[in-house]
């Protein structure tokens, strides 16, 4: 560090000193921060004051995790808190889906292989994702006698968040947000479909277990892994079972049918 020497009076001597400490101060606090003297522990491992450490194998921890015991085996994969997770029995998938019925004046003979492929180009369109990942569940037909007889369809439409997405919530979250009646039937228009009204929008994770003869699962409490059957038990045949966790996410503010 230089010193000043000065010719100056006093008081503007003092004042000069002053203003050089803290210049002084202030770049040696803004060298510290970039160097990074402290960190946040970082996702998928688990720090003390002097030591950071990778989670086990097919394990995460969250941000700041300070316990091995913090690291959770990953869905599918089977061992306790900070153990070692084994390799999973049988086949395990996880997909994010987001769906919703819609309301379209005209009959399921109307609704034909035509006016599908432009529904769902339509849907794709307003909810910026792939034709791929829009599908049709069901149509439902009703005639309302309070309208004079006026026949309706509902659709339901199903969207799969591709698994090529780095955050499927995130993407989930997006095409919810998009999917309002005035969007859909701004993309809608030129096909000649109309949506008259809107169920809400419901985002699930459907979880697949295939489980081989041998084994069995019960349900999805247990890790999302098959178990092997138990002595004097036995199992001959390959099973596949599907569990969907649901979330409205969206309500819109007339539903009428």
């Amino acid at each position: 560090m230089h010193y000043m020497v000065c010719d100056m009076k006093m008081d503007v001597c003092h004042t000069m000193r002053r203003i050089f400490f803290i210049i002084v101060m202030y770049t040696l606090s803004i060298r510290a921060e970039e160097n990074g003297i402290c960190k946040l522990c970082a996702a998928n491992f688990y720090c003390t004051e002097n030591s950071v450490t990778q989670c086990p194998d097919n394990s995460n921890s969250p941000a700041g995790s300070t316990l091995k015991s913090d690291c959770i085996c990953k869905k599918g994969f089977p061992g306790p808190p900070g153990g070692e997770c084994s390799e999973p029995i049988g086949v395990f998938s996880e997909k994010t889906v987001v769906s919703f019925k819609a309301a379209v004046a005209m009959s399921v003979a109307e609704f034909d292989s035509g006016k599908r492929a432009s529904y769902i180009s339509g849907v794709a369109q307003s909810l910026s994702v792939s034709i791929e990942s829009v599908s049709i569940g069901s149509v439902t037909e009703t005639i309302s006698s309070r309208r004079l007889l006026a026949t309706t369809i509902a659709i339901e439409t199903i969207v799969t968040v591709s698994a090529d997405e780095p955050d499927p919530q995130a993407a989930a979250d997006a095409i919810t947000a998009a999917a309002t009646q005035d969007n859909l039937n701004a993309a809608l228009s030129s096909s000649g479909i109309e949506l008259t009204a809107m169920e809400p929008v419901v985002v699930s994770t459907v979880v697949t277990v295939s489980c081989p003869a041998g084994t069995y699962k019960n349900n999805p409490g247990d890790g999302f892994v098959c178990t092997l059957c138990g002595v004097n038990q036995y199992s001959v045949e390959d099973a596949v079972y599907v569990f969907a966790v649901q979330m409205i996410k969206f309500l819109p503010r007339e539903a009428v049918w």
